[in-house]
């Protein structure tokens, strides 16, 4: 039995080691490959060798080159088959194979510092799959529209042409970034995008003359004309804007909505008989550094007006000192409980029942809990829950203005606040296997039995802590560990589980178990030759396999090393990004697209669909978050961005970028941008209140950096 284990060990090794070898041959292209170049994969080009083979030699350029050439060729078979309207074929180069060429580049480009690259090739593929969703879904709405212009529906033929205008407009947003990224990506790897460029284009032309048919044919051009009575306002002297309405032939339009608008600020009226309007506006929230007052016409979904805008200069005269009071607040609290806090904002110069909408945030221990606004009144009711992280004990309880430089100084009251420690409970169950391992798992919960999620819980085996896990989303957590080589087979030995609590409210616990490793069979020193034997054979066999796993390292212990860490970052080992925002690899909004929209409404041309905020705001009233927030982040980036600047980098790119600008509030970028990636990229929506702070910190921020740059 012995020598017949002993030769499977050998054939074992052989087998192994020529399959490793033959895996190098296996990788070669079955056939010769176009690519975005017109070259063939086979032939002597650097860009189009065997990476396997290439590797081997160490060259990770040439690996580089030929990666990327691969991936051209699908992103360009892709643009090809969109330009044609064949969505399916146009998806089919972007699949699992596309992603598994971009990990092989991945690993490759972080050994070239190439890491930007890749993420632009990832980029790259979700802009084109985005240009193909928006295309199905603007034919499918054409299809709509064609249908309630057959059976005569005014109504809705004019709220689906609207959509179709909106949807047009973001296809020329997206396609506009994307042949901007080809651009980009040509100039870093050499590659020739230009057959896909066109055919993107092609398709976007064919999308915009479609629209501007539609748009003839469903709507009227209107005018709007504006003006104020002072450009230097306050609180205490607010300003009367005025203004007109009418088509382009100057026939009057009716009951039409205008909303004048600068930063957070907002006052609405309506048109008269004769088109026209007046409407007070008092500076709340307006940045000190706004520089114009944005008045627009916004027409209904089933109007057959377009709508209109039009900008006045205004400054900030002064900034209004406020009050906060407080008439009731939590003085006692713990873990998982409500914090509550009533009170009342006072506006000096502000009349009766004007300050609604004032933001106010509830903090304990410096620590954001939430967020309420005014009644028109000025009062407010704000109420959150404790987390555990604010230590137990004597603290505060703050309410403040949740505004820094705006029209209106920031205030906040504060009141003394009892945090009370919570017990929490540590459940453990332990089992030895045969291997000197023992796999623990157990939940740790708190007072009436809510889960704590990521959460460290430390393992020790005897005296030994052998590792430290954190719990799940449901409080659980499971481990194996191994055991210490002082704890003898059949010694009984303590496993303990142990919550360290410490700079929370929570109270630390334990718990422990006994486990007992089982003996091995050969533990009186007793055993047959033919175990004896089999032994030898299964150690000759380990030898055997363990040179092969030597010779492998030593002829590829690069290609090994990239392999461990596209294995690492394939099982999620991605951290969350924090305040420095690491590399991403989702796609930013269209800042150019943005501004151009920006600039058209500016200068009195009549945009296809409103404002991008007014836009955005409807799509949330409509239940469609992520929308809202995809609109309102390629509208803030246009607002932020020079005309003149890059627009092709990622959301994350972007807020490195911005997060330190003088103008800028970091806070409310990183609300933006984390909404926008939500929006974009995670398998579940935005809640409309993220949407909601997200199109009005897009908006604030765009507006505030227009008044800065003017």
């Amino acid at each position: 039995m012995s020598a017949r284990i002993h030769r499977l060990g050998v054939l074992v090794a052989v087998v192994v080691f020529v399959a490793a070898i033959g895996g190098g041959v296996g990788a070669t292209p079955s056939g010769p490959a176009t690519t975005a170049n017109g070259s063939e994969a086979g032939n002597t080009t650097a860009p189009h060798e065997n990476p396997n083979e290439v590797r081997e030699a160490g060259d990770d350029r040439r690996v580089s080159a030929y990666l990327a050439s691969r991936l051209g060729d699908r992103l360009t078979e892709s643009a090809l088959a969109i330009s044609v309207g064949e969505y399916e074929r146009g998806r089919a180069p972007l699949d699992e194979e596309y992603g598994d060429l971009l990990d092989q580049y991945g690993a490759v480009a972080r050994d070239l510092d190439e890491e930007e690259v890749a993420e632009r090739f990832n980029l790259t593929r979700e802009q084109q799959r985005s240009v193909i969703t928006t295309i199905e879904n603007l034919e499918a709405t054409r299809a709509e529209y064609e249908a309630a212009v057959e059976e005569g529906d005014e109504e809705r033929r004019r709220e689906l042409a609207r959509e179709l205008l909106a949807g047009a407009e973001e296809l020329n947003q997206t396609a506009t970034a994307l042949t901007r990224q080809y651009t980009t990506l040509g100039n870093e790897t050499g590659i020739d995008f230009e057959e896909a460029q066109r055919a993107i284009e092609d398709a976007q032309v064919q999308v915009g003359e479609a629209a501007v048919v539609i748009e003839q044919r469903e709507f009227t051009a209107t005018r709007l004309t504006a003006e104020t009575n002072r450009t230097a306002v306050s609180v205490s002297r607010p300003a009367t804007v005025s203004g007109r309405l009418t088509t382009a032939n100057g026939t009057p339009v009716t009951n039409g909505l205008i909303r004048v608008r600068t930063g957070a600020d907002s006052v609405a009226t309506r048109t008269g008989r004769n088109g026209t309007f007046a409407a007070t506006y008092r500076p709340l929230l307006a940045s000190t550094a706004a520089s114009n007052l944005t008045v627009a016409y916004a027409p209904a979904r089933s109007d057959r007006y377009l709508p209109a805008v039009r900008t006045v200069p205004l400054s900030i005269a002064e900034r209004a000192n406020t009050s906060v009071t407080l008439t009731e607040a939590t003085g006692t609290v713990a873990f998982d409980q409500p914090v509550r806090a009533d009170g009342t904002v006072q506006v000096d110069g502000a009349p009766e029942g004007a300050i609604g909408g004032i933001p106010v945030v509830l903090a304990v221990d410096g620590r954001r809990l939430a967020t309420a606004e005014t009644e028109p009144d000025g009062e407010f009711v704000v109420d959150g829950v404790l987390p555990a992280d604010v230590p137990a004990g004597e603290t505060d309880l703050e309410v403040a203005i949740d505004r820094r430089d705006a029209a209106i100084d920031r205030s906040a009251a504060a009141s003394s606040l009892t945090v009370r420690s919570t017990p929490t409970t540590l459940s453990l169950t332990a089992t030895a296997d045969d291997g000197r391992n023992v796999t623990v798992s157990g939940a740790l919960t708190a007072g009436e039995g809510t889960a704590l999620p990521t959460r460290e819980v430390a393992i020790a085996v005897g005296a030994t802590e052998t590792e430290r896990v954190a719990t799940g989303g449901d409080g659980r957590y499971s481990e194996t560990v191994a055991i210490p080589d002082d704890v003898e087979p059949g010694e009984s030995v303590t496993v303990t589980a142990s919550f360290d609590a410490a700079g929370t409210n929570l109270q630390a616990s334990t718990a422990t178990r006994q486990v007992t490793p089982p003996q091995s069979s050969g533990a009186n020193g007793g055993g047959s030759a033919d175990t004896v034997a089999e032994t030898t054979a299964l150690t000759s066999l380990l030898v055997a396999g363990l040179i092969v796993v030597g010779a492998l390292l030593v002829i590829g212990r690069r290609a090994v090393r990239r392999w461990g860490r596209r294995l690492g970052s394939g099982l999620g080992l991605i951290s969350e990004p924090g305040d420095d925002a690491p590399p991403d690899s989702s796609t930013p909004g269209d800042a150019a697209g943005a501004r151009a929209e920006t600039n058209a409404d500016a200068g009195g041309e009549p945009p296809s669909s409103g404002t991008p905020f007014d836009r955005a705001r409807t799509a949330l009233s409509a239940g469609q978050p992520d929308d809202a927030v995809r609109i309102a982040y390629a509208a803030m980036r246009s607002g932020l961005q020079p005309p003149e600047a890059d627009a092709t980098g990622t959301h994350w790119e972007f807020y490195r970028r911005w997060r330190d600008d003088a103008d800028v509030d970091r806070t409310r970028l990183r609300t933006v941008t984390e909404a926008y990636e939500t929006a974009a990229f995670a398998p579940d929506s935005v809640s409309s209140d993220t949407a909601d702070d997200a199109v009005t910190a897009s908006d604030e921020l765009a507006g505030r950096r227009e008044r800065a740059d003017d």
